[in-house]
């Protein structure tokens, strides 16, 4: 797929230091891709976390935007692990408290806003974010997504420490968490947890990738009991796999509805659709 650079803002000031790679056969002004919408991914200043998302960005049916936050980058660099090297899991804002996360959900505040000023026909389907940048995008659902003006209603956790296990999801948000049994960076049992808090409702399901470690074997990744190479592929493509299917069995159901409003439903298998996304929670 092409793939093409994307400078976005990252302060208040209108600070220009982010570049974002986007990548998908579509344009800004196809009506392909408005139907399709884009996906934020957002991961961590490591190799394996970059090599994750380019990874997933070439599988995913859907255009996509993947960049590092600054703040993760400024708060990797504190923690003495430069960008590029894998240490644990891109250390930064859970080392440093709750302050620097509300920093991230707040740098990811000014992104969503910009990419809807400039685009304002965009419809973003879903965030998608990897490690220690995942609990900051559960924070900015939880802080700035109940306000209407929110352009997103969906949120992807791969790999997330789920610091704060209390930051519930938003009511009418889905949350999906996906985790590697093997993860040698955040144990898979505070994604156990997090679910066991949060299921209620259905905002909340967790899928594990068996043998899988915290970067699903993208780049190279080694130890953790390896990156879940299995049946099923590269742990990558399991995980792009998860995600077009949970994604794309919501537009399907959505797309029928909206049919079925105007009285023009074409049938098809109902009940297979919603076992489909039943697989998930």
């Amino acid at each position: 797929a092409p793939v093409s650079e994307m400078r976005l803002p990252s302060g208040p000031r209108g600070e220009m230091e982010t570049v974002g790679r986007l990548c998908g056969s579509y344009t800004f002004a196809d009506e392909a891709f408005r139907k399709a919408g884009m996906l934020v991914l957002l991961h961590g200043p490591s190799a394996s976390s970059r090599a994750l998302a380019h990874e997933l960005q070439a599988r995913l049916h859907f255009l996509s935007l993947a960049f590092v936050p600054a703040s993760a980058r400024r708060l990797a660099a504190a923690a003495g692990s430069g960008e590029g090297e894998d240490d644990a899991g891109d250390a930064g804002y859970s080392a440093f408290g709750g302050d620097s996360l509300e920093a991230g959900a707040e740098e990811l505040h000014i992104v969503m806003r910009f990419l809807q000023a400039q685009h304002p026909a965009l419809q973003v389907r879903a965030l998608l974010a990897h490690g220690e940048v995942a609990d900051a995008a559960l924070r900015y659902a939880v802080q700035f997504g109940r306000a209407a003006s929110c352009p997103v209603r969906r949120l992807v956790l791969l790999g997330a420490p789920h610091g704060s296990l209390s930051d519930a999801p938003p009511e009418a948000w889905s949350v999906l968490s996906v985790h590697g049994t093997a993860d040698e960076h955040v144990a898979v049992l505070r994604a156990r947890m997090y679910h066991r808090q949060h299921l209620a409702g259905g905002r909340h399901g967790l899928r594990l990738v068996d043998g899988a470690g915290h970067s699903f074997g993208a780049g190279g990744e080694g130890g953790g009991g390896g990156g879940g190479q299995g049946a099923g592929g590269s742990g990558p493509e399991m995980v792009a796999s998860i995600v077009n299917d949970w994604l794309e069995g919501a537009r399907r159901l959505n797309e029928q509805a909206a049919s079925e409003e105007d009285g023009d439903n074409l049938g098809g298998d109902k009940q297979a659709d919603d076992d489909d996304l039943a697989f998930y929670f």
